[in-house]
């Protein structure tokens, strides 16, 4: 079986969350390591934008086993290549992701082999 996860999410509606919530929404939604991946950029709203979808297609796939997942245990990483990887509390994983972002809409696919 395969398991599938998508998500869009409007870069203008994270950057709004990040002027008016700042730190506070990045320590809540993000990890140490995607907030200082992400900030190393010029337009980091983008880049924030691609690992909040990408957050939100992978627990599409965990919520069945983990229904109570949050963001915050769901961390994207880049490998040595780039290629975004995924940890579940703090460990590698079976899931695949995508990301994909332009200057208004930031996307990703999680999938993974069950």
């Amino acid at each position: 079986m395969i398991e599938v996860g998508t998500d869009i999410v409007s870069v203008k509606r994270i950057r709004k969350s990040l002027d008016s919530q700042g730190e506070r929404f990045e320590k809540r939604v993000f990890s140490d390591w995607e907030i200082q991946f992400c900030r190393e950029y010029s337009d980091f709203a983008v880049r924030f934008a691609g690992r909040f979808a990408a957050k939100e297609a992978v627990i599409k796939i965990l919520k069945d086993e983990n229904p109570d997942v949050s963001m915050k245990e769901v961390e994207i990483r880049v490998t040595k290549t780039g290629r975004p990887e995924v940890l579940f509390l703090g460990k590698k994983t079976e899931i695949a992701v995508s990301i994909s972002h332009c200057e208004e809409y930031a996307t990703a696919t999680a999938v993974r082999e069950k």
